[in-house]
């Protein structure tokens, strides 16, 4: 379906802009942001990936005994790690309801691989493996392409969702791949792309048939990288 068929029972909210809390990535929050003058983004989420907030049990490290030295001087991506660590992103989401019209999940950021430390959960982001911060935890990461990510997933998917569905407030999901092409023409790595759009179509089929969510669908055309993105292309 289309955003606009997908969004159509919004309609009788009478608000504008329509106000969107994501828990996601960038694909979606400059979807909703670029030219959208109908649209707004209240609240936002990502660098987290699903598997992370299977439990409500923050992780064994906060980000001052990870990151001592403010390797990551990014106050968004710092922030956007502290909640994954804390396990408070979906307490973040649920506390901007009132002035939520509906939640959006995608599924780009659950490509990041997991930590495990004394029982507990942590998204190994970019920004924490490149920093170093993950070298003080002693753990192997999982990446998504395994059993244990694919598990930790599905249990953080039904937590996300069945309590984000206890504001009563609409779930849409964002059906987003990865682009084989970017805006000025080049391409990446088919091998890649396919490999990873393959994990994020398990993931689709497996939320369709659990928990199936009204879902915003896309031509594969309009998946284009966009070249001078602040992230790179993205």
């Amino acid at each position: 379906m289309t955003f606009e068929e997908v969004t159509k029972p919004l309609s009788a909210l009478a608000r504008s802009p329509l106000r969107v809390s994501i828990f996601g990535s960038c694909v979606t929050r400059d979807a909703f942001t670029q030219d959208q003058s109908d649209l707004a983004v209240e609240s936002y989420v990502a660098r987290s990936a699903l598997a992370s907030v299977a439990s409500d049990t923050p992780f064994a490290f906060d980000l001052g005994r990870l990151d001592p030295d403010g390797a990551i001087g990014s106050s968004f991506q710092r922030r956007m790690i502290e909640m994954d660590l804390a396990k408070s992103g979906i307490d973040y989401l649920i506390s901007s309801q009132s002035k939520t019209d509906c939640y959006v999940i995608d599924l780009i950021d659950v490509r990041f691989s997991i930590v495990e430390s004394a029982g507990t959960v942590a998204t190994a982001s970019l920004e924490l493996k490149t920093s170093g911060a993950l070298d003080r935890v002693d753990a192997p990461a999982q990446p998504w392409d395994t059993v244990s990510h694919f598990e930790g997933f599905k249990i953080g998917c039904e937590n996300l969702i069945s309590r984000l569905k206890e504001t009563t407030i609409p779930i849409l999901l964002n059906k987003v791949y990865w682009a084989h092409t970017a805006s000025d023409g080049s391409r990446f790595s088919s091998a890649w792309i396919d490999k990873s759009n393959a994990q994020l179509e398990k993931r689709y089929d497996w939320i369709n048939r659990q928990i199936p969510l009204p879902t915003i669908e896309y031509p594969p055309d309009l998946f284009v990288a966009l070249v001078g993105h602040r992230w790179s292309k993205a």
